[in-house]
């Protein structure tokens, strides 16, 4: 095993996973805990336990959070930052616990294409990670796509998170399939499901229309 300098994690509502990682930020090892939903007012002991082993053969190394740990119900609330909004300004919105060597990133705010207030957490880490892996994103204009239960439709303008919007493809998928009474059998289901899918593909083609730019899948 390297050496390791930092340790990254993604406490999500139901999930934390905390990632053990080399400067150049390959990962040496994972911990997985419960989510934010389950850590209220347990989020320091919950992160002491499960970096425990770590703690014990490296020290306590500098940490970096993102997801609902720093949401109105996380360990520590992190504000938004209002787009448009450049990687520096999310680094400098970084807030800590007291006494500690942790920080927690900030989520993003905007008002959509629609005009409707938006809001993302957690997201814009994948967002960080592909401007700093792709220069060609800090250029021009972009779309850049984050599928997920709540896909992200991120726009990007010259390195700049300028707006976004929020598609719950993923839910509504999952509500039809699950829990729909459309759905009886499997044409049906099949029928009913492609039909939802095209909507909400509408919607996305609707706001593509409006920008007309290069559509990028990131991978979640």
């Amino acid at each position: 095993m390297g050496q390791p300098q930092f340790v990254a994690g993604d406490w999500g509502t139901t999930h934390c996973r905390l990632f053990l990682c080399q400067a150049d930020g390959s990962v040496l090892d994972t911990i997985t805990g419960p989510g934010a939903a389950d850590a209220r007012g347990r989020f320091e002991s919950i992160f002491d336990g499960l970096r425990a082993p770590w703690q014990q053969r490296y020290g306590a190394l500098p940490t970096i959070l993102c997801g609902m740990v720093g949401s109105s119900i996380g360990w520590v609330q992190a504000p938004y930052v209002a787009c448009p909004a450049l990687l520096k300004q999310i680094a400098e919105a970084c807030v800590s616990p007291p006494d500690s060597n942790i920080s927690i990133v900030p989520g993003l705010s905007c008002r959509n294409r629609f005009g409707a207030p938006d809001f993302l957490r957690g997201e814009e880490t994948q967002i960080m990670g592909a401007l700093l892996n792709d220069a060609a994103l800090c250029r021009g204009h972009h779309l850049l796509c984050l599928p997920g239960t709540h896909t992200k439709w991120v726009v990007l303008q010259d390195g700049a998170i300028s707006e976004f919007l929020t598609a719950p493809t993923g839910e509504m998928f999952a509500l039809l399939r699950d829990h729909s009474v459309l759905v009886r059998d499997a044409p049906q289901a099949a029928t009913t499901l492609g039909g939802a899918a095209a909507a909400i593909g509408g919607l996305v083609q609707v706001y593509r229309q409006l920008h007309d730019e290069v559509v990028i899948n990131a991978a979640h």
